[in-house]
């Protein structure tokens, strides 16, 4: 069993969305698909020329948008915030050998939420680092409970 869901995992406070609004009824599987062929698109392309990196995020933050904004209604939603389970996320990675400080996580509005340094950091410096073993990867999400979703996988 994943150790994340043993010592992180509130299924009590896990609900699936309904849809409400009739957003999906108009949205098909074929529109979600092109969208995120699109974005893999986006994300596996040669890296953009020096200075066009932030345009590039920008382009792929929209889609990703757009994409959420179809998708709405069909995600698992959580009761609460975020932010109130990053003392437990920050436990369970320290748990496991992750680095836990040296910085923070914030909501930057606009970007949503990441990490800011909270000391500085010198050139080169290993300042975060995460276990392989925290990380999902294609043998591990194999392993797990998307395991039938990655092989009805067509990517």
């Amino acid at each position: 069993m994943n150790p994340c869901s043993q010592k992180m995992g509130k299924k009590s406070r896990v609900k699936t969305q309904k849809s409400g609004t009739g957003a999906t009824a108009t949205v098909s599987p074929k529109e979600i698909l092109n969208l995120t062929s699109e974005l893999l698109q986006k994300c596996s392309s040669p890296a953009p020329s020096p200075g066009k990196e932030w345009e590039e995020y920008t382009q792929i933050r929209a889609l990703v948008e757009k994409i959420r904004k179809k998708q709405k209604g069909l995600s698992v939603t959580f009761d609460g915030k975020r932010e109130d389970y990053f003392p437990d996320l920050m436990k369970w990675a320290s748990e496991n050998g992750a680095s836990v400080e040296g910085f923070e996580m914030v909501n930057f509005k606009e970007e949503g939420f990441g990490l800011r340094a909270t000391r500085d950091i010198k050139a080169e410096e290993l300042f975060l680092w995460v276990p392989r073993k925290l990380l999902m990867t294609v043998e591990s999400a194999k392993n797990s409970v998307l395991g039938p979703l990655y092989s009805q996988d067509r990517i």
